[in-house]
Formats: structure tokens, sequence, C-alpha cells
């Protein structure tokens, strides 16, 4: 029996086909999730057990830029998304505990990004404070907009969650969801209580804005986000990659820090597990440079 002939259609859709489940096999949708990694704090010059921490500050990784501070008897959700996929992306690690949505008093968003800003979580968490930049409620759905007080917020503002006393501060990246919508903002946050100050990143790209609060807040320990960085001459102007993490440390003249948006899902080219080891490998590089030649002033 003669074979039907293939035309020029066919293998059109054949190679679409093709590349379709190339990427999605590159995305990791037919990848066992891996167990949740545990959360890392570095210091620049010493022993990761002198990095400063209060014994009242609980503080869990939840997955890339995901973090829940239980601190001064308030419990806080910085950018929380714990979604199966982010657009098409799924989650390549396990869930942290659903104890970690439970007993929140406070939301804090720094951007409409879709791995920033997820509705299907914010929708689990029990109904409580949201704050979020300002336009960005335009991304809240009406489940989340009847479920929590939401509020708005420009750069510079202060809010106050219990004991701990939160700023916005500047972030260097796009706010907007899609990149046509105009006038959005991204942001970091401040949040101190007593003596202590904690400096939470976000997104961001480098920018003189590491030196600037610093100098202005003196950060005991900051949340650096260290991935997404690849292709760089797309990305540059969008995320810092691990070098200019750790010289945003220094910058930042943070005591101890802790890496985050890396390893849950694939948002850029770079391997999921790349940014973390060559961070690994440029705090090494400056310990081992530190005990080489001590600080004079210590």
């Amino acid at each position: 029996m003669d074979s039907l002939p293939i035309g020029p259609n066919a293998i059109f859709v054949l190679a679409q086909m093709a590349f379709w489940l190339a990427f999605a096999i590159w995305l990791g949708w037919f990848r066992p999730r891996r167990p949740l990694p545990a959360m890392e704090i570095f210091t620049l010059k010493g022993d990761p057990a002198q990095a400063p921490f209060p014994e009242d500050l609980q503080l869990h990784w939840l997955g890339h830029s995901s973090f829940r501070l239980e601190w001064g008897g308030r419990v806080i959700l910085l950018d929380p998304v714990l979604s199966d996929h982010v657009s098409v992306a799924p989650r390549r690690v396990g869930r942290p505990g659903p104890g970690m949505l439970e007993g929140v008093d406070a939301i804090l968003l720094t951007h409409a990004h879709m791995d920033h800003f997820n509705n299907e979580t914010l929708a689990r968490v029990n109904p409580c404070q949201l704050h979020l930049p300002a336009k960005a409620e335009r991304f809240l759905n009406g489940r989340n907009r009847a479920r929590h007080q939401w509020h708005t917020f420009e750069m510079g503002d202060s809010i106050r969650i219990g004991e701990v006393d939160v700023t916005v501060v500047r972030a260097r990246h796009g706010g907007w969801r899609y990149p046509w919508q105009q006038g959005f903002f991204a942001c970091g946050f401040i949040l101190r209580r007593d003596d202590f100050t904690l400096y939470y990143a976000g997104d961001s790209a480098w920018g003189e804005h590491f030196e600037a609060i610093g100098r202005d807040f003196q950060p005991d320990l900051a949340l650096l986000p260290i991935g997404g960085y690849s292709p760089r001459w797309f990305l540059k102007s969008r995320h810092i990659n691990p070098p200019e993490a750790v010289e945003a440390v220094r910058r930042l003249q943070a005591r101890g820090v802790i890496p985050c948006h890396y390893g849950t899902y694939r948002v850029s080219l770079e391997g999921m597990e790349a940014p973390v080891m060559w961070f690994r490998r440029e705090v090494l590089s400056l310990q081992t440079a530190s005990r080489r030649s001590p600080d004079p002033r210590n």
C-alpha cells in the first residue's frame, strides 16, 4: 500500500508540536517536584551562624520570592506565590506546609508581575490587611477584593503593622503586569522593629538605590533576588545577578543576606540551581579574601 503523502501543512503542524513539547519539557512540566530547599543565610565576612537574627523573628522562605515573617506578635507575608504554575511555568519544588498561609495579619506586595502577585494564593490566605502599589489593585480579582482589606501605597509611604514599621523604598524594575502598560511602579520594603531592620528588595536590577538604602536605613538583614538574569542583554535592566547581589549587600552594609528568586519557577534561561551555586561561590570568594586581609577597623 502506498504511503500517504505528507504535505507542507502537516510538516508545519508536526514542527509546532515538537517545539511545544520540547518547550514544556524544558519548563519542567513532566518532572517530579523536588522538596522545597532550606532557606540559606550568608554573611560576607564570617560564619552564617553569626548573622543577625532577633529571637522573636521567625522567617520562613516559601519558595521563589515569597516569605512568611512572624515578628512582634504579627504574621506578615511578602509577595506570596504558591501556585502550581506562574503563567506557563510550573512550580518545580514542593509547597510549604498549609499552615504557612494561616494566621496572617498582613500581606505586602512589591509589584504586579505574576511571580509576585498571585490571586490564587491570595485567595488561600485568611482575610487580612493587603497592601499593594497604587494602580496594581486593577489586577486584584473580585474574590480577593471582597476577602481582604486592601490598601494602596505610593513610593516612600509608611505602613504600621502592629509593632513593625514598614517603609516603601525604591526598586529598579517594571511594576506593570504586561510591558505595554504605563504608570505602574515596583518597590522594596524596609521593615523595622526595635533596633533591628530588615530589607526586602522584591525584584530589582542594579542601581544606586542599594547604596542609598544602606545609608538611610542600615539594614541588618537583606532578602535579595539572585535569579532571573539570563540572557543578560535582555534582563540586565530587570534583575541583578549573583555578583551584583553580593555587591548590593556590600553597598547596603547588611550583616546578613538571604537569597531568593530562584529554583522555584523557570522565569529565565539559566539553570534552576545555577543562581544559588554562583552566589555561594561569590560569597566564599569574599570570605576567603576577608580572612586573608582582615579589616583594620576590627
